[in-house]
């Protein structure tokens, strides 16, 4: 994992203060999408191969979604406030 994307999660979680580089902010979007393609052919693989695993996939999938959309939310206020879009 990037230490962009690990570092929001991590220590930025809820930080809505201050302001994110567009290096943060690209860094973490390329990871949040890869893992969401990973997760989801994952899913869709294993739905057909085995029924049960597919499903636990589907279901770990909606978790990482919502796990992560504080801290996505976050890091594009940061990054907003950083471009001078939002005070």
């Amino acid at each position: 994992m990037n230490k962009y994307f690990i570092d929001v999660i991590r220590n930025h979680y809820l930080d809505f203060k201050g302001s994110a580089t567009g290096k943060d902010f690209l860094w973490y979007i390329i990871w949040y999408i890869v893992c969401v393609i990973i997760l989801g052919v994952l899913a869709s693989v294993l739905g057909k191969v085995l029924g049960i695993l597919g499903t636990i996939f589907c279901i770990i999938h909606g978790l990482y979604h919502l796990l992560l959309l504080c801290p996505s939310i976050a890091i594009l206020v940061r990054f907003l406030r950083g471009m001078g879009v939002i005070k």
